[in-house]
Parts: structure tokens; sequence; C-alpha cells
């Protein structure tokens, strides 16, 4: 997702003024506006381990979302409440924690190897799965992925820490591909500095993964039993 960042937006600048004196101990990791939708996410942070996702927009996040959106063109006090109410949801707000920094990792590194994650159209579909690519003569295989890191995307998806492509796309071998969006790519970056993250990654993903070969038995670990 292309993003216009806050240095570059006077709208930005003034959601960023509107938000600060709402929050007490939060802190932004990330605030950008969507270059397609102009759709406004705002990432927070509480004690720099719980997190929550808002966004501000005129129109629905798709389906299947529970993150918190806000209509921006309501009136200031209904503005105002939407908010607080979202900071006061403790069910909003999840731990970001190795594992999970290692789960958007996996999603990121997958891609720059030309491979693509989807999570299920439907809730009778267990399990995420991915496709490679540069599969011949053309990708049809689906690997499906293990059952643990199959709801960690949902979950994730679900509450706005990863985006997708949507169950409408066109093209139907691109639906509900997921991806990881600029807030996600913010909470690695402020992540990578804590020593027990990057080592949960290397040693509990990129060091048991081969993925210049994804049918590597070495890879077994990343998949459900039965495919």
């Amino acid at each position: 997702m292309a993003r216009i960042r806050v240095e570059d937006d006077a709208y930005l600048q003034h959601v960023q003024e509107y938000i600060e004196p709402m929050l007490n101990r939060e802190k932004i990791v990330s605030l950008y506006r969507s270059q397609i939708s102009q759709s406004v996410y705002l990432c927070l942070s509480d004690d720099d381990y719980y997190h929550i996702v808002l966004r501000l927009s005129d129109h629905k996040g798709g389906y299947d979302r529970a993150f918190q959106e806000i209509d921006p063109t309501a009136n200031d006090l209904t503005i105002r409440s939407k908010i607080h109410q979202a900071l006061y949801r403790e069910d909003a707000w999840i731990p970001i924690n190795p594992r999970r920094y290692a789960i958007f990792k996996l999603v990121q590194a997958l891609r720059e190897n030309n491979y693509r994650v989807f999570i299920p159209t439907t809730r009778r579909q267990k399990h995420a799965y991915i496709i490679d690519c540069d599969e011949q003569p053309k990708p049809t295989t689906r690997l499906k992925l293990n059952a643990e890191i199959s709801n960690e995307l949902r979950k994730l998806t679900r509450l706005g820490f990863l985006s997708t492509t949507g169950a409408k796309k066109q093209r139907k071998n691109r639906r509900n591909e997921v991806y990881v969006p600029p807030l996600a790519h913010d909470i690695i970056e402020s992540k990578q500095a804590e020593k027990s993250y990057e080592k949960y990654w290397l040693q509990n993903f990129e060091e048991r993964l081969n993925l210049s070969n994804i049918k590597d038995p070495i890879n077994k670990w990343l998949f459900a039993e039965k495919q």
C-alpha cells in the first residue's frame, strides 16, 4: 500500500494534533494516509507492547474486519467519543509479542521470495495457504499453513495489522492475498532494536526455512499435516 506521510500532508498533521491530546500513556507508532482510498490509518502502542489500529474513513474497511473505524465526516463530539471508546476497549488492544513480530516478517520474507500468502475467503475454510508464483506452467498448488499460523494471520488481518487484497477482487486467484501494510512495517522497525524479537525470528523461523525451495522437508513445520 502506497502511503502519504505526516510530514507531507497538512490533513495528517491536523489529525496528529487532534489525537495527541487525547492520549495518556499511549503513543503513535504509525500514522499515514492511503494514496488510493485516502483512508487514514493510525497505530498506537501502550507501554510498547499492546497495540491497536484505528481507521478514519468515510467508507467501510471490508468484510470481516474488527478494527476500530471512525467516520471523520461526523461531528466533533461523535469523533471524540468514538476515539475514546476505542482507546478504552480492552479487547481491541493486542500484544505484539515476538511471535507476532515473526509472523509479520514471515509474510514479508515469503513475498520477497515470490510466494504469496492467502487467508480463506469463508470461515468454513480453516487454513491459510501459500502459492509459489514461480510454479510452472502456472501457480496452482495451494500449500496449507499450520493451524497456529493460520489463526494468527486471520486475527492480525481482522484487527488491521495485516492487509488483504479483498474477497471481491476481480482476479479470483488474487482474492484475500495477505500483505504487510505500512503500519506493520513501522512496528517491525520499532521492534528490531529489541534483541528478544529479532532473536525469536532468527531461531524459530528464519533458521528453519529454505525459501529457495518451499517443498524442502526442512519447511515441514510451516504446513498443515494434511494437504
